[in-house]
């Protein structure tokens, strides 16, 4: 990988990854409709307690206890993270390793109590998307009128849990 040097060339590169993250959230977003029936997707500032979750994420890579796939060494570009794989983080075609199992995949990744319906989430933060689920409490919480954020829903109503997963 060659470093960015120019700093006109770089501000160029993030603003074509800030460009990059949003046509891909809106991708994830249509295939997880597709796949399931309904994706919704929070564009906002990430809630306090997905910051936290953030920025531990950032200490675990500094650390070296993550892994990220070798597509994001190029330069700037987005960053798709799964609040349920914690030091793990992909670049937008390789996001499919981020599949939960079926585990974590009935559990809240806020409160992180097990349930049975989970309401898939994708939010940015920085050129980050951030994949999460969130049991109904969690939801009606986050969406309470103090979030102050957009939500965007595609598709029917939910669906169990067996028959839905979560936006790829």
């Amino acid at each position: 990988m060659t470093p960015i040097n120019d700093p006109t060339a770089l501000a160029d590169q993030e603003q074509a990854a800030h460009r990059e993250l949003y046509t891909t959230l809106a991708t994830m977003a249509a295939n997880g409709a597709a796949a399931t029936g309904r994706a919704e997707v929070t564009a906002c500032e990430a809630p306090a307690w997905l910051a936290l979750r953030v920025a531990q994420l950032r200490a675990d890579m500094t650390a070296g206890n993550g892994r990220a796939c070798t597509h994001l060494m190029a330069g700037p570009r987005p960053i798709v993270h799964a609040l349920w794989h914690p030091t793990i983080v992909a670049c937008p075609d390789c996001a499919p390793i981020l599949c939960p199992d079926p585990f974590e995949d009935s559990v809240c990744d806020h409160c992180r109590k097990p349930v049975a319906l989970i309401h898939p989430r994708i939010a940015a933060h920085g050129l980050m998307l951030l994949l999460f689920g969130l049991c109904e409490p969690c939801r009606r919480a986050d969406e309470g009128p103090a979030a102050g954020h957009h939500k965007a829903s595609h598709g029917r109503a939910h669906q169990s849990r067996r028959h839905r997963r979560r936006p790829r």
